[in-house]
């Protein structure tokens, strides 16, 4: 990455943020956008958006047809198939466990337990940095590899690096690389190869993923407020959106999100201003956690966490322990000559650029989205009639140009 991956985020428009924001000029914009500075851009939206797509089955149209608490039940109560679904959906029940107590998770019902090794540890990090951490590349690799070989000469421990360790193995464990598949035709048989193997349950590795997850649970509890502690709260979201768990998700994004605020507040030398931006780690993790939330909050009807009105930081974060891309590739591959077998040769240096790109893209149409949420649907659909058509359609054009740049 170039000196431009750290500059401000580009404003709504395209430009720099030194340029001003032609979106302020809007009339529709310009009602819920103010500008920070000559040399910033505007601010995320500060709302809470307590909002998921369920929110369409409320809107006249539809007649009040479909009732949306029976959708979201199957998501917050998994014990519900075995209740009467004929009737009139009921309040949750918070203080009944009975049903809760007997629910057997079809996860949890593997008679196989097989059992975590530090010696496979080195190998699994290599995995986690080759299918899972380019999707989220927040840690520095050699940052990683340092804690495995903590473990490998020293054995799991109960404290915050042996946790992160254990969730990335997991994670290592029940991820694979990817690979471009036919789509099952209909007529197919139901016993298709291809088809079975997208089932969670007979994932190779699932199992093994499961022994690691479990024992970094063991130790999410005495975490303290950190910065590793929000990243193991991170990566344990992560690890549950992979394992098909969206609400642990939920709460396991919301609970990093509000560590990660803690922090701010406990010790200000944590605050990145714009003119400050040395600690690239909390910047990154900071993004992740941010877009994170954001992505389950809209299938899922889950208090924000507030992480958005933080405003942390409006630029873009840095690549991990490097100022080029050249650095980052060659943080990559420095140890590939002491390990001739390693996983390192898969990489090339487009891949991780590819990587870093889409990474930044996805951080750019998180806020792109947000700000659609700001204007169009912080109020309900009754709003929209309350501007003139003609600024509509140019604020959604925009919105849209915005979009098709990146």
């Amino acid at each position: 990455m170039d000196d431009a991956s750290v500059a401000p985020l580009p404003s709504l428009d395209g430009s720099n943020g030194d340029a001003q924001d032609p979106l302020l000029h809007n009339p529709v914009i310009g009602r819920t956008s103010t500008p920070d500075s000559s040399t910033q851009l505007p601010q995320v939206p500060r709302h809470e958006y307590f909002g998921s797509s369920e929110d369409v089955l409320a809107w006249p149209i539809f007649a009040g047809k479909y009732d949306r608490r029976w959708i979201e039940a199957l998501i917050f109560d998994p014990t519900l198939p075995s209740d009467d679904l004929s009737g009139t959906p009921t309040s949750p029940r918070v203080n009944d466990d009975s049903l809760r107590n007997t629910f057997e998770d079809p996860r949890q019902a593997s008679q196989c337990s097989p059992a975590i090794r530090e010696e496979d540890v080195p190998h699994l990090v290599e995995a986690f940095l080759l299918n899972v951490h380019v999707k989220n590349p927040i840690f520095d690799p050699n940052y990683l590899r340092s804690m495995a070989k903590a473990v490998v000469d020293r054995g799991f421990d109960w404290e915050a690096s042996s946790c992160l360790v254990l969730t990335v193995c997991a994670l290592a464990a029940i991820s694979s690389t990817f690979a471009c598949r036919p789509i099952r035709e209909n007529n197919a048989s139901s016993d298709n190869p291809i088809l079975s193997e997208s089932s969670l349950s007979t994932t190779t590795g699932y199992h093994t993923a499961e022994a690691y997850y479990t024992a970094s649970r063991k130790r999410i509890g005495l975490l303290k407020d950190t910065l590793l502690a929000t990243e193991c709260h991170f990566m344990s979201g992560v690890y549950e959106m992979y394992s098909l768990r969206p609400l642990q998700a939920a709460i396991s994004f919301n609970r990093a999100c509000v560590t990660f605020q803690t922090l701010t507040w406990m010790r200000t030398e944590y605050y990145i201003t714009e003119s400050q931006l040395g600690k690239a780690r909390a910047s990154r993790l900071y993004w992740s956690c941010l877009k994170s939330e954001h992505e389950v909050s809209i299938e899922i009807r889950f208090p924000s966490s507030g992480l958005t009105k933080l405003n942390y930081t409006s630029a873009f974060p840095p690549p991990p322990s490097a100022t080029s891309t050249e650095e980052w590739y060659r943080m990559y591959t420095e140890v590939e000559a002491e390990s001739p077998q390693s996983m390192h040769s898969a990489w090339t240096q487009n891949e991780f650029e590819r990587g870093w790109y889409y990474y930044l893209a996805d951080i750019a149409a998180r806020r792109l989205l947000q700000r659609v949420i700001e204007l169009f649907y912080k109020r309900n659909e009754v709003a929209w009639l309350e501007f003139t058509f003609s600024a509509l359609v140019h604020t959604v054009e925009e919105l849209d140009r915005q979009l098709v740049e990146w």
